[in-house]
């Protein structure tokens, strides 16, 4: 018999095909079912999607008594016209599920699907809902593949999806409505999947940029992703950067002169005023601890599960297996969280926990990858080794079992999100943010009212 070779690292996902799409119907279910809804500044895009199918344009006119009733919130006027203030992105990635749904309706319902929406209050927010649970769902689906091509064994890279679609603000946040946080973790974990599969299948990387340049249109924040993983790939697979270049051009042109056409300019206001509202005072110290361990928006607090993600950081880039991809994911992050800090509103307004860190969600999770491959590690021998690693397994577990409880608060209780505006708006007392005495994820636990 001829020996065999040393193992491979798992490269490509040779699970049943039906173990990802069990992933995403799970996590879809457990998600469209949560009740709490927060369409509050993704209010109107629903209406710019169902405006874009049914018009072929994306302004809000139609709309112009709905607009009103509701005080103008998240709208602008520009040469005449209405439009939400707030990214395209998120409209062009919901508009084909809107257009069959609209189809259906025309076909299945007694009633049209823009009656239903000007007419039936919170109908536009049980459809952003289901638009963002399938958004997640998708974006779970990818982190399961991310952690097969990393992972030995489908049960750790269940766990990791697990962990990514109900322990972090993937279901407190980026399903409850149609922010831009669902759709940008969707185009940044297709493009770290990307990337990820082009080390051994290097052609792959040439469509990289497509997803992450289409990140940038979902949220401006992701700037720091485009340019860091691009320097990435000019580095790594200069063989295909010519055509990674182009598919991001064929993403940014359309962008830009869609800009230049309503706007004027070639980024809108809300990119406009995002760059403008980078600031530097006394509040950025505090915000770069409040964003990390503040209770009412700590990372940390909210999912204690991503402390281990640290660790994994270090291990991804001093360990045996350390990839220079890991070095530019950790220097994005960091970038992310400096930025995010940066703006004098750190805790993103009416939100429930680290909403500004979701986008990056992705890689935090992805760095978890070490500590999962450890736990199922068949290596550990002796009984001191045994010890250890059962020893990590109980805190780990008792971490995840932590996060899934306090996001759970956030997508099944509504009193979590009242929390900010009650007993005072949080805008208007940030100190709220501080204190211990009320959390938001302990808002009514066993009968907890708001103090007076």
């Amino acid at each position: 018999m001829c020996p065999a070779g040393p193992p491979r690292p798992p490269t490509l996902d040779r699970s049943p095909l039906g173990i990802p799409i069990l992933v995403f119907l799970v996590v879809f279910a457990v998600h469209v079912q949560s009740p709490v809804i927060t369409s509050y500044d993704s209010r109107w895009t629903i209406y710019t999607a169902m405006s874009l199918v049914r018009h072929a344009n994306l302004d809000l006119d139609e709309y112009a008594d709905l607009i009103r009733r509701d005080a103008g919130y998240g709208t602008e006027r520009v040469g005449g016209h209405i439009y939400s203030v707030y990214p395209v992105g998120p409209v062009l990635l919901a508009a084909p599920l809107v257009g069959l749904a609209d189809l259906a309706c025309r076909r299945l319902c007694p009633e049209d699907l823009d009656r239903v929406l000007r007419e039936r209050p919170g109908a536009h927010g049980r459809l952003e809902r289901l638009v963002a649970s399938l958004v997640v769902a998708a974006t779970a689906t990818l982190v399961y593949r991310i952690g097969r091509l990393r992972l030995d064994g489908v049960a750790p890279a269940l766990l990791l999806a697990g962990i990514f679609a109900f322990g972090t603000s993937a279901w407190s946040t980026a399903s409850r409505g149609l922010w831009q946080h669902g759709p940008s973790m969707l185009m940044l974990a297709l493009a770290l999947a990307l990337i990820l599969g082009a080390r051994d299948r290097p052609e792959l990387i040439q469509y990289a940029a497509l997803p992450l340049v289409g990140a940038y249109l979902m949220r401006p924040t992701n700037f720091v992703s485009v340019l860091l993983l691009s320097l990435y790939v000019l580095r790594r697979h200069r063989r295909y950067a010519a055509r990674y270049a182009l598919g991001g051009v064929l993403i940014l042109v359309p962008f830009l002169a869609l800009n230049m056409a309503t706007y004027g300019w070639p980024l809108s206001t809300y990119y406009r005023a995002g760059i403008a509202g980078l600031e530097r005072g006394d509040h950025v110290g505090q915000a770069l601890v409040g964003t990390l361990v503040s209770p009412g928006r700590g990372l940390f607090v909210y999912s204690p599960v991503l402390l281990f993600a640290m660790a994994g950081a270090v291990a991804g880039l001093r360990g045996p297996r350390r990839h220079e991809l890991h070095a530019w994911l950790v220097a994005i992050i960091v970038l992310h969280w400096l930025t995010i800090s940066s703006f004098r509103s750190w805790w993103g307004g009416h939100a429930y926990g680290p909403r500004l860190f979701a986008d990056v969600l992705p890689y935090l999770v992805y760095f978890l990858i070490p500590v999962t491959g450890a736990l199922w590690s068949s290596e550990a021998t002796g009984a001191g080794r045994r010890r250890r690693r059962g020893l990590l397994a109980g805190v780990f577990g008792l971490s995840v079992a932590l996060s899934v409880l306090v996001h759970g608060r956030g997508a099944l209780s509504p009193s979590g999100y009242a929390w900010n505006g009650s007993p005072v708006d949080v805008d208007r007392a940030p100190a709220r943010l501080w204190d211990w005495r009320d959390p938001p994820f302990l808002r009514g636990v066993a009968g907890r009212p708001a103090p007076g």
